[in-house]
């Protein structure tokens, strides 16, 4: 947020665009067993292309209907992220300039020449959506002690060291115990 310079007020919409890309990036949990959360949780294969092609509030044009001669009909936008339950999985939520949503499966990132040539709209944009919105992320807006380095895990009850992630090698593992069971048979009398 404090990198792309979102208003405070989108934290929400963050927060649900970053649990979305992470339930549908492969983690480093034992128990994933190498899949992504979301395909473990819903027992089918995880559809991440709406999450591939843009990033957080990145600039866009929209294709809007609604605008009348001689308005331009491709209207700067802001990406927001996918708009789960809306339309078809490739609808975006879009932020307009007037701090609204707008969701439209018909969006583009800006092209590299439209970046510079587009300078006087984005700065107008930005100006529109701050006095709509309120101000921009800073870094004093977040608690800098939130990263899970800072916390002592030994202080909690329930600290089990490191569970799953930490068992010892497989090589490492002693298992005569269970050397009375090899070559076992079953007996059916």
């Amino acid at each position: 947020m404090i990198a792309t310079g979102t208003p405070k007020r989108l934290w929400d919409d963050c927060l649900e665009y970053r649990a979305y890309v992470r339930s549908n990036t492969a983690l480093n949990i034992f128990d994933l067993d190498g899949q992504v959360p979301e395909t473990v949780m819903t027992g089918q294969q995880a559809d991440i292309s709406p999450w591939c092609d843009f990033q957080w509030y990145q600039w866009v044009k929209y294709y809007d209907e609604r605008a009348s001669f001689p308005d331009d009909k491709q209207v700067l936008g802001k990406y927001l992220g996918p708009s789960p339950g809306v339309g078809t999985r490739m609808t975006a939520k879009i932020l307009t300039k007037d701090g609204m949503y707008f969701h439209t499966l018909t969006f583009r990132p800006l092209r590299s020449d439209e970046i510079e040539q587009e300078r006087e709209h984005r700065l107008a944009f930005l100006a529109q959506v701050e006095q709509r919105l309120g101000d921009k992320s800073t870094p004093g807006d977040f608690e800098q002690d939130l990263e899970l380095d800072h916390y002592e895990m030994s202080r909690y009850e329930d600290n089990d060291d490191g569970g799953i992630d930490q068992m010892p090698d497989r090589d490492e593992q002693q298992f005569e115990h269970y050397d009375r069971y090899i070559n076992a048979e079953h007996d059916d009398r």
